[in-house]
């Protein structure tokens, strides 16, 4: 599978991190191969399973990251819980501001009609008074012409029986003049 292999000597090296472990022991290969990269990581996995590689650190390593992973998948689900939360309390809100503001159009558009259907009754109040005025000005005014052709009247009947009586007294003293 690989060709060209080489590698250097043995390396012991301290852990650095993780959980407390022994050293280290370490190498590097070079060589060239047709497998992709993958398929050479595979190769290397199973040759480290049949040379019976334990890997305790990188378990216990994978199980702090997990854990932590774990840890954070739970903060990350209370944090979208909270906001969530926080969203419903704030689209509550909203609904109750928008519900608020449509109340309140709706006072303003039945305040905006009563005051339009005041101001229309106003009007033909204002109208129908102007009318009854004209007609009582009208009457009046008919009255007093009526009244005025009434006392004409009195006075040219008066008149005329003030001349009559004056005729009837000159007649009288003319005959009486003749006796």
């Amino acid at each position: 599978h690989v060709e060209g292999l080489t590698r250097s000597p043995l390396y012991l090296t301290a852990p650095v991190g993780g959980p407390p472990q022994p050293d280290f022991l370490n190498a590097v290969a070079t060589g060239r191969t047709l497998l992709a990269p993958l398929d050479l990581l595979r190769l290397l996995k199973r040759l480290e399973a049949e040379a019976k590689r334990k890997r305790e650190a990188e378990a216990a390593a994978k199980k702090k990251q997990e854990e932590a992973e774990a840890k954070r998948k739970r903060e990350l689900e209370a944090e979208a819980q909270r906001k969530r939360q926080q969203a419903e309390v704030e689209r509550k809100r909203l609904e109750a501001e928008a519900q608020r503001k449509r109340q309140e159009e709706e006072v303003r558009k039945r305040l905006e009609a009563e005051v339009k259907r005041k101001r229309e009754e106003a009007e033909a109040e204002k109208k129908r008074l102007a009318a009854e005025a004209e007609r009582k000005r009208q009457e009046a005014e008919a009255e007093r012409k009526r009244k005025e052709e009434e006392e004409r009247q009195r006075r040219e009947a008066e008149a005329e029986r003030k001349r009559q009586l004056e005729a009837e007294a000159r007649r009288k003293r003319e005959e009486e003049e003749r006796k």
